[in-house]
This record gives C-alpha cells, structure tokens and sequence, in this order.
C-alpha cells in the first residue's frame, strides 16, 4: 500500500510539470529586411519578445527596432508562415509606443481569439513594421517559440522522482 503512495506522488509530480508548461508560452523575434517579401535592402533591425498565455489566449510583447531612415508608420502582428504575406492580426500601437529618430519600441497586450492563439502556437505569427519608404514593411520577423527551461526542469525532476520509487518498489 505504501508503494502505490509513493507510485502516486510521483505520477502527481509528473502531471504537474506537464500542467506547468501548458499555460504561458515564452516567444522571441529578430527582424530583418531580408525576411520581408520580396525582401528589402535596409540597415534597420529589430528585436523583440514576449509570451502568450494559452489559458487566456492574452499575448504580451516587447519589441525594439532601429536604424530607420523614414518614418515607422505602423506595427502588426500577422498570420502566415515564413516566406508568405498574411493578414494584419493585431495591432502593436494598441499598446504603448516609443517613436522618434530612427527608433521605435512596442509594449503591450492583447486578447487573441483561438483562431490566432492557434496560429501562433502553431509558427503562423510574424512582426512586419512599416515605414513610409517601405509602406508594405521594412522588416520582419517570424515569432519563435522558447523552450522554457523552468518546464524541462520539472518534467525531469517528476521523471526522475517516478523512477526513484518504482525502483524502491521493485
């Protein structure tokens, strides 16, 4: 009877880690000219990320570019994957914005609907900026997901404490 205790402590570890990785998804983003289509010759470039939170479908960003010889018109996430142009899916000056001599930042948040939570999960999200020069966007960036190290962590250490007590059983 002792042993399915310990059988069942284990196996509640093991859930647990798997829960804890199922609700906020880390992201990051490098944007470039070269990843436009077709692609733009520029020395603007940017960085960014954020996390998307699954069981809330509410996506957080931090995004920096520079290096912009026209004015930053506009910011979006869209929905496609690499190498193809997609729809505008949120806005990023719905969040707060920094703009002015050839830098721009982005922080915010946004709800997605589960279509759009879907798409990002599944690599079908990318930041474009757009410029006056570069009205159809300057650079862009396909939204990468993170592995989170916090989550292997505790997946291991459920495996890890599963085994232990099988083997005290045996």
């Amino acid at each position: 009877m002792r042993a399915l205790g310990k059988s069942i402590v284990g196996v509640i570890l093991l859930l647990a880690s798997m829960h804890a990785s199922a609700v906020i998804i880390p992201w990051t983003v490098a944007l470039d000219g070269g990843q436009e289509v077709p692609s733009v010759v520029t020395a603007a470039s940017g960085t960014g990320f954020g996390s998307v939170d699954t069981v809330t479908s509410t996506l957080y960003w931090a995004i920096s570019a520079s290096g912009f010889i026209s004015s930053v018109d506009a910011a979006h996430f869209h929905e496609a994957p690499i190498g193809v142009n997609g729809a505008v899916q949120v806005d990023l000056a719905s969040g707060t914005v920094v703009n002015g001599g050839g830098f721009v930042q982005y922080f915010g948040m946004a709800v997605l609907t589960l279509s759009q939570l879907s798409a990002m999960l599944d690599g079908n999200f990318y930041v474009n900026i757009h410029t006056s020069d570069h009205p159809s966007g300057e650079i862009r960036g396909q939204v990468r997901r993170v592995p989170e190290p916090g989550t292997l962590g505790l997946l291991s250490a459920g495996l890890i404490a599963l085994l232990l007590l099988r083997k005290r059983v045996a």
